[in-house]
């Protein structure tokens, strides 16, 4: 199972965007440019289990 990165919007749990992390990589970039302002959380999950997550806000 690949390790990911989840975004969800927070009020509705709703998954607007997922990437794929791949075995090795060091540095990951997200473009949320797409995304309209609010409150968001993101999630690092492997192999289905969440392992760490933040919240952040976009203005």
């Amino acid at each position: 199972t690949p390790t990911l990165i989840t975004i969800s919007d927070a009020n509705t749990a709703r998954i607007v965007k997922t990437i794929d992390v791949y075995e090795g990589e060091k540095v990951c970039e997200v473009n949320l440019s797409g995304l309209p302002k609010g409150l968001y959380v993101v999630n690092l999950v492997e192999c289905g289990v969440i392992i760490d997550n933040l919240k952040i806000s976009l203005p």
